[in-house]
């Protein structure tokens, strides 16, 4: 019955499974590459002539900046010693009583004496930073040996006895070849109590310059703890400024006691021997009894401190 029902099956012959490859990706050409044209070998001649021009054009540069330099520093040589030659301030000889005969002397401030001194020049000003370094640039050591950086009109400080004669080397040497004439040195201690006094011009102040402090000196009261630009306060009779406070001066004699002399002394060295030099005037960190005239300090000639500057003198 089913076979009567179903259609006749035709014979189908299998078909044959056919598996067709993947199409191929197009190839690119391969590119040409066109070999680099071969280096020319470097001969050793050449390479020792580009080496030797190096070398030479290295050596050029190097000695224009040493020349650019020093002639720099010689330019401000010659401008720091003009500037303090053209500050000097003449001092006419005379005679005067040193030394303290008021109720607060110390005791190595008397005996009151006469002294008679010869005409010199002094400073109107303290040696200032800038006068220091542009002198002394080719001293490493002490080249700026200041505490207090970035004022360069300050006076400078941190100084020694030692160190200053080092300068005053340099200060004549530069001195005696732009023609000057004279030598410069430190003051003695009676040249320079007798300029802060006021010399002949002089007005018996406590102070160099004023009974009232702060009119001509930084000190202990008014300093803000630091050196300040010289010639702000007001000068002494003679116009030097800062003889009183800023910085403590050193002088050229030895320390030693005074000794009143029948008929006083002319033109006092001090003691030829002894272990400590000089210091007057008092310093911006001192109350006003030690930036009296007639006030005395004295330190080892190789001691530098804060506190510590100059000024010079020339003499014939």
């Amino acid at each position: 019955l089913f076979a009567e029902l179903m259609p006749p099956q035709k014979n189908i012959k299998p078909q044959p499974l056919i598996i067709k490859p993947p199409p191929h990706a197009k190839q690119q050409p391969t590119p040409t590459v066109t070999p680099a044209p071969a280096s020319q070998p470097v001969t050793a001649k050449k390479q020792v002539s580009k080496q030797f021009l190096t070398i030479f054009l290295l050596a050029i540069f190097i000695g224009a900046g040493i020349f650019l330099i020093n002639n720099y520093r010689e330019k401000r040589k010659v401008q720091a010693a003009a500037e303090i030659n053209s500050n000097l301030v003449l001092i006419q000889g005379g005679t005067y009583t040193m030394g303290c005969k008021d109720s607060i002397c110390q005791s190595d401030e008397k005996p009151a004496h006469a002294v008679t001194l010869s005409m010199f020049l002094i400073s109107r000003y303290e040696v200032t930073q800038a006068q220091w370094k542009a002198i002394m640039s080719m001293s490493a050591e002490i080249s700026d040996p200041s505490y207090f950086k970035g004022c360069s009109q300050c006076p400078v400080e941190n100084v020694s006895y030692d160190d200053i004669q080092k300068f005053l080397i340099k200060l004549n040497q530069q001195h005696s070849h732009s023609g000057g004439k004279g030598t410069y040195r430190l003051p003695t201690e009676a040249e320079w109590e007798y300029a802060a006094r006021g010399g002949s011009k002089s007005n018996g102040y406590e102070y160099s310059g004023s009974n009232n402090l702060d009119e001509v000196a930084w000190f202990l009261d008014n300093s803000r703890g630091k050196t300040h630009s010289v010639g702000e306060k007001k000068p002494n009779e003679l116009g030097l400024y800062d003889m009183s406070g800023n910085v403590w001066e050193w002088c050229s004699d030895w320390f030693g006691e005074y000794y009143a002399q029948s008929g006083g002394t002319s033109d006092p060295l001090g003691p030829e021997t002894g272990l400590y030099r000089v210091l007057r005037g008092g310093s911006w960190s001192d109350g006003a009894v030690y930036c009296r005239v007639a006030d005395r300090n004295y330190n080892t000639p190789t001691y530098r401190y804060i506190i510590y500057g100059f000024r010079v003198v020339l003499v014939p």
